[in-house]
């Protein structure tokens, strides 16, 4: 355990023991249900939701309205699970990749192991679907934090993973036992998965060796939801290039539920978006697709700033290193914790190495893998090698001649920094490019 993350938990505990509000225990029979399939209702034609409405057992403050965009108060834990509360519901649960690392969280550090493994949460329903026009899921999390820790949270139904649900969840920042709304539009492609009256929703990143705690309060399908205003908001912003701070006009900006076209001006705005822990991602012709969230309360309206990286930017570095050094680093390159598998935030370098290379078919070029020197020799050359080669293998599927193209490993041997160090130790963990 890191000595910042024993800090945080004596202040975690400390803010428990000082801003400890009083709770009420419930709103309604409604919210104290396990299970709550609603046609024709305020929300939305139909509802179906597993999860007491409890925040996972504390209860809420008064006059508190969990769909209305707060977030609740910090409670302690751990906490004892509720057996006979849905599964996968007000329990600690930790990503399956978490193997003992050194990387990980209060509710992570907590909880046995063995009681620990993510589940399916598992919505059902008899009655037949009404004709759907907008399919939602809302899910009340809590101690989600991907962008904190570098996790890559697979999110699935049935099975399948959901591009939406994932973009959303790996945009989250939650700090803390604290719950937040979330919502997601499901894209039309995927209304099949609930024809046979159930779906089965879950979180998890098998990939990664990072102890990522959290939990889930309830889960919410709504189909063809209605506008409720006092539990919705609006969202203003401008989408920027990070280094010049210019506007980019005509950006597309989305949210879990909403997508517009900025103006000449880089500006937007959204409303009626529901209200809670909205990620907000947003693109344009030329840059890297850039993220962040934003909590909305009911009936406000929030600003955001979203700053994009040209891509261009990129290929003009590794440009600039190849010709005065003869090689490049690239640390646009990200792959999952002791894995050759490369993940999706290094699309944007893969692409501006793809340019360099297209732009420069008279040389040959050399992929470096390169490791710290944590674990032994032979597993880290191994690792090295494989990670190299995922870079080639990209590359040559994105259509960069076989022959101007090799890969090699170099495992920890040839360091550029300090081993001792977890700072020296990212250094030495990346992959370069060399001119042959």
């Amino acid at each position: 355990m890191t000595r910042s993350f024993r800090c945080q938990l004596v202040l975690m505990a400390l803010l428990t023991l000082v801003s400890a509000p009083v709770i009420a225990q419930s709103h309604s029979e409604e919210w104290s249900d396990l299970h709550a399939v609603v046609f024709d209702g305020p929300d939305a034609d139909l509802v179906v939701r597993t999860g007491d409405i409890d925040n996972l057992g504390f209860g809420w403050p008064e006059r508190f309205d969990p769909f209305a965009g707060q977030a609740t108060p910090v409670h302690p834990f751990p906490w004892t699970a509720d057996p006979s509360d849905p599964a996968g519901t007000d329990r600690i649960m930790v990503v399956t990749g978490w193997v003992g690392g050194f990387d990980a969280d209060g509710y992570a550090t907590s909880v046995p192991s063995e009681e620990a493994a993510p589940v399916a949460i598992d919505l059902t329903f008899d009655a037949a679907l009404p004709d759907a026009e907008e399919v939602w899921i809302q899910f009340f999390l809590d101690d989600f934090q991907p962008r904190h820790f570098g996790l890559s949270y697979q999110v699935t139904l049935d099975g399948t993973r959901i591009p939406a649900l994932e973009d959303a969840v790996n945009a989250l920042a939650q700090t803390g036992p604290i719950g937040k709304l979330v919502t997601v539009s499901i894209q039309p492609v995927y209304w099949h998965l609930m024809e046979d009256g159930a779906l089965s929703l879950l979180f998890n990143d098998p990939n990664n060796d990072i102890g990522d705690g959290f939990a889930v309060d309830f889960v919410r399908i709504l189909v063809n939801p209605k506008s409720r205003p006092e539990r919705e908001a609006t969202l203003t912003g401008t989408v920027v290039d990070r280094w010049s701070g210019d506007p980019i006009p005509f950006a597309t900006v989305r949210t879990g539920t909403h997508e517009v076209t900025a103006d000449s001006l880089g500006r937007f705005r959204m409303v009626r978006i529901p209200a809670g822990m909205t990620p907000v991602r947003a693109s344009a012709p030329g840059y890297s697709e850039g993220s962040d969230s934003i909590d909305l309360p009911g009936e406000e309206t929030r600003d955001i700033r979203l700053e994009l990286d040209r891509r261009d930017d990129e290929y003009r570095a590794i440009n600039e290193d190849l010709d005065r050094h003869g090689r490049a680093r690239l640390p646009g390159i990200y792959f999952d914790s002791d894995s050759d598998r490369l993940r999706s935030e290094s699309e944007a370098t893969l692409e501006a190495v793809a340019d360099v290379l297209r732009n420069r078919t008279g040389d040959r070029f050399l992929i470096e893998g390169h490791t710290d020197a944590q674990g032994p020799d032979d597993y880290n050359q191994d690792l090295s090698e494989r990670r190299a080669a995922a870079v080639r293998r990209w590359l040559l599927e994105a259509g960069i001649p076989e022959a101007q193209l090799e890969s090699l490993g170099f495992g920890e041997s040839r360091p550029v920094a300090d081993n001792d160090s977890e700072a020296g130790r990212s250094l030495n963990r990346r992959v370069e490019i060399s001119l042959k």
